[in-house]
């Protein structure tokens, strides 16, 4: 988790329920996988200094001299809540190596449900946004790092990283992240589902708490302002639950949000061809398929719009400077979506 993720866990034995005036939460599994896919449908905090998380992290990593093996998903509750933070970090504790990338939502994540999806493989590592891949680390020493069994966890902390995550407001709190499922798949390469390279094994619907498949967390560490205490990791309606509070108002006593991922507006691929497709700006992008689109629209890779039209059956390129886009079709309740690439 970024820079200060060299810290992370270093001191979690000496540093039980250490009295900070704030209290998070974190979740984290009873056993360790090897390779795999999850995909989780979350809703994160909208505030600054505060981060809604899920990572995968190699217990014992924290140990001097251990080998640090960690990837993550970090949303970052600053700015309306859109933009998340991917991550691998490997080295050791003390030395550790960071290779975070920024990723920018055109909506917040705090005001709905997304879909986060994280692929781990030995010869690549990927993350995906509602059905969008914004970042894929193909073979390389960090992926190659990354190869013993790791735990996978949820948790929501404030950082006193003010230039990372900006500045926290105490009137901002109570706060909660909402979990509402968790699929893992295993590695199965070429006789996954569908053609994939991915078997599912198990969802969780956090219709209860699964003591066989989680703990609660019960510790901090240097860089964070809350301990995470169990009382804030909850399930309510079919949704966990993580919550920060201050110390003498533990527990979520609120109401879970009804909305759910099912109910977003669905994504999928236009096209099977390899991502991203290379178009060269002197030609159009045909889309003979979609004539009946709502609504045509090309991001960059910040979330920018560059374009947006109506009903069209083709989308000139001249315009659009070399690099990568997204493309989105709505097409009555679903969007459609692919990555060009512009030369």
């Amino acid at each position: 988790m970024k820079n200060l993720s060299l810290f992370i866990l270093v001191t979690l034995s000496i540093q039980i329920h250490a009295g900070n005036i704030y209290k998070g939460a974190e979740i984290y599994s009873n056993s360790s996988v090897l390779y795999g896919k999850f995909e989780m449908c979350m809703q994160a905090s909208n505030a600054s200094g505060v981060l809604s998380t899920f990572f995968l992290y190699k217990n014992g990593s924290e140990v001097q001299g251990a080998g640090w093996e960690e990837i993550d998903i970090e949303i970052f509750g600053k700015n309306n809540a859109l933009s998340f933070q991917s991550n691998i970090i490997t080295g050791t504790a003390g030395a550790t190596i960071n290779s975070e990338a920024v990723h920018k939502s055109s909506t917040s994540l705090a005001d709905d449900f997304h879909t986060y999806s994280l692929e781990w493989t030995p010869d690549y590592i990927a993350w995906y946004l509602d059905g969008v891949q914004v970042r894929k680390t193909n073979k390389n020493a960090q992926v190659d790092s990354c190869y013993k069994p790791m735990s996978y966890r949820f948790n929501t902390w404030i950082s006193n990283s003010i230039p990372w995550v900006g500045a926290f407001d105490v009137n901002s709190l109570p706060l909660h992240q909402f979990v509402e499922s968790l699929s893992y798949s295993t590695y199965t390469k070429g006789t996954g589902d569908n053609g994939s390279d991915f078997t599912l094994a198990w969802t969780d619907d956090f219709s209860s708490f699964n003591t066989a498949r989680w703990s609660k967390a019960n510790w901090t560490f240097n860089g964070n302002l809350v301990d995470y205490d169990p009382a804030n990791a909850s399930t309510q309606s079919g949704k966990l639950a993580l919550s920060i509070t201050p110390a003498a108002q533990t527990g979520f006593n609120g109401t879970a949000p009804s909305s759910t991922c099912a109910n977003n507006t669905s994504t999928t691929n236009i096209d099977t061809a390899p991502s991203p497709r290379v178009w060269m700006n002197n030609h159009i992008l045909q889309c003979s398929n979609f004539e009946n689109a709502s609504a045509i629209s090309i991001t960059d890779l910040n979330g920018k719009n560059v374009y947006i039209g109506k009903t069209l059956t083709a989308i000139p390129m001249e315009h659009l400077s070399p690099g990568i886009y997204i493309v989105s079709i709505s097409e009555k309740n679903s969007v459609f979506s692919t990555r060009i690439k512009v030369d």
